[in-house]
């Protein structure tokens, strides 16, 4: 199912600036382009999640070096192999965030496998 979502709706700031912190809500699989949700696997999903994410870091003046706190959000835990191989592509080696995954019995749509949110320091910027 691929409807579109209209989070113009949502009662959520997608950023939020306290001091040199930037708190990102969850980035979730849709193509900013078209405004669907990415079908297919959780890598997938994944790669359309972290490009979102990096977006929102990129427009408060920062990288993603800068990320420095993110909590990942899977509707099944056992892919979590799969989820670290991919995850680790978007961020340089020895610059990991501090990280919590957790399962969730569902996400805001039926579709979405991931979800991440993180927190972001723009102090050095």
């Amino acid at each position: 199912m691929n409807d579109r979502v209209d989070l113009a709706e949502v009662p959520l700031s997608a950023v939020r600036r306290v001091g040199e912190l930037v708190f990102v809500s969850g980035q979730v699989p849709i193509d900013t382009k078209t405004g669907l949700t990415v079908e297919g696997s959780l890598t997938a999903q994944l790669s359309q999640v972290m490009a979102n994410l990096e977006g929102v870091v990129l427009s408060v003046g920062a990288d993603m070096a800068d990320v420095v706190k993110t909590t990942v959000y899977m509707t099944d835990i056992r892919d979590l192999a799969e989820m670290n191989a991919a995850y680790r592509t978007h961020f340089a080696p020895g610059s990991y965030p501090a990280r919590t995954t957790v399962q969730v019995s569902a996400l805001a749509k039926s579709e979405w496998l991931i979800e991440i949110e993180a927190v972001v320091n723009v102090g050095q910027n």
